[in-house]
């Protein structure tokens, strides 16, 4: 195994760049905190190669699962963090002492089922997500492009969707009469730990239905023939016996290595305890996306007062592009994933590959896109802001997109393999 050091050297020079620029230049902690949270992130998500959307979207296309699962032991770890974090009020630790976290408790609308049934179709059509996309700019970069300019443009169109339409934004159940929606620590108020300890148990629970249903359909496609089993996967679980091994260096041992699903898993964990108390809110990334679109129509003429009406947000434009929190994660978590395939030593010759387009995926990238974009002002997030948040931080909302993105995901891969027909 050849480390390329060309790529480490420039993976080096990104990483303490990105981190001295930040430190001086960005004018508040919260934004140096997003810069940091944000290259993390996608680092993870490029040395695992994890991603949301492939956990439907390669169940549906090789009959693998083990994203899916991997995906149900990230949110029973991110569940014991929300739990941590937010099960005792710092008030009863100290009376002088408040600390509130910005947990996504959603609403259970018609609005959840159609945009989470959208939002499949798309990242199914896109091969990717919010956050997907951002990573696969180091493997995919015309298609990437497309993806993101054109959810961000479909978000931009969705985002008076809540105002004209007020069946998105009120529950249709609700768990406490001051919750809009389904909370799950509403249900538990006898357990002690004011709900959180039995939403918590609920949560492994649902999560191991959905690992148990994985296997059973995962079996079903093997004994019909056909499973194929996914490249990056067998790839990484083939290189774990590396760790162990001495005649590799260090730096080939722990940083060349791709990581295996469940390493990633625990890696994202982390990365959602880092962005749940640095920033005191769950994480969401498709925000970055309208607000690019926004800056660009508004360097092209049109006015912010203009946006600001159509949107509702008059100060959408205001802030820079590396002073808006999402706009600054957003590059950070594309940034590290640069970093990642670099000091893999796997950057130059991916990206090269990845250039190409053809038209059927130029097309299928900006449907997706502007789908998924769409789909944002009915189901008020993407595979992060609607499912994954909402899920560890015990809202009910978070297991109903879930369920409608994997049956819209399903469209949209029967939909691209009738295209292939």
């Amino acid at each position: 195994m050849k480390v390329n050091k060309t790529e480490f050297v420039i993976a080096g020079i990104l990483l303490a760049a990105a981190l001295i620029l930040g430190a001086t230049l960005l004018p508040s902690s919260l934004l140096f905190s997003r810069l940091i949270t944000g290259l993390g992130i996608g680092y993870v998500l490029a040395r695992g190669y994890f991603g949301f959307a492939g956990s439907a979207n390669l169940a549906f296309r090789r009959g693998s699962t083990k994203l899916m699962r991997a995906l149900m032991l990230l949110v029973i770890l991110a569940s014991f963090v929300s739990l941590f974090f937010s099960a005792v009020p710092a008030s009863d630790v100290n009376p002088d002492f408040v600390m509130k976290y910005n947990l996504f408790i959603h609403p259970v609308t018609m609005g959840t089922v159609i945009g989470g049934f959208m939002f499949g179709v798309g990242m199914a059509f896109a091969s990717g997500c919010a956050s997907g996309l951002l990573t696969d700019l180091t493997l995919e970069f015309p298609k990437a492009v497309l993806g993101i300019i054109f959810f961000g443009i479909g978000f931009l169109l969705s985002m008076p969707f809540g105002a004209k339409m007020p069946w998105i934004n009120t529950s249709l159940i609700k768990s406490s009469a001051d919750t809009n929606g389904v909370w799950f620590p509403d249900l538990f108020n006898f357990d002690g730990l004011n709900g959180f300890l039995g939403a918590l148990i609920l949560n492994i629970i649902l999560a191991a239905i959905v690992i148990k249903l994985s296997y059973v359909y995962e079996a079903k496609r093997k004994a019909k023939g056909t499973y194929t089993p996914v490249d990056t996967e067998v790839e990484a679980e083939q290189a774990v016996g590396q760790l162990l091994d001495t005649n590799l260096s260090f730096y080939q041992r722990f940083f060349v290595r791709p990581w295996t699903l469940w390493e990633s898993a625990i890696g994202m964990a982390i990365m959602y305890a880092a962005v749940l108390g640095l920033t005191k809110g769950a994480w969401g990334v498709s925000g970055a996306f309208p607000f690019w679109i926004a800056k660009l129509a508004n360097l092209f003429g049109v006015s912010a007062e203009a946006i600001g009406n159509y949107t509702g947000n008059a100060k959408l434009v205001d802030p820079g592009i590396f002073q808006h929190q999402m706009s600054l994660q957003g590059f950070a978590i594309a940034l590290g994933a640069f970093i990642a395939l670099l000091s893999m030593g796997r950057l130059f010759a991916s990206f090269k590959a990845g250039l190409k387009i053809k038209g059927k995926q130029a097309i299928f990238a900006i449907i997706g896109g502007l789908l998924m974009g769409l789909s944002i002002g009915f189901g008020k997030g993407c595979n992060a802001g609607a499912l994954f948040s909402p899920i560890v931080s015990f809202s009910l909302s978070g297991w109903i997109f879930l369920v409608f993105m994997v049956c819209g995901a399903y469209v949209g891969n029967r939909i691209m393999n009738l295209n292939k027909k």
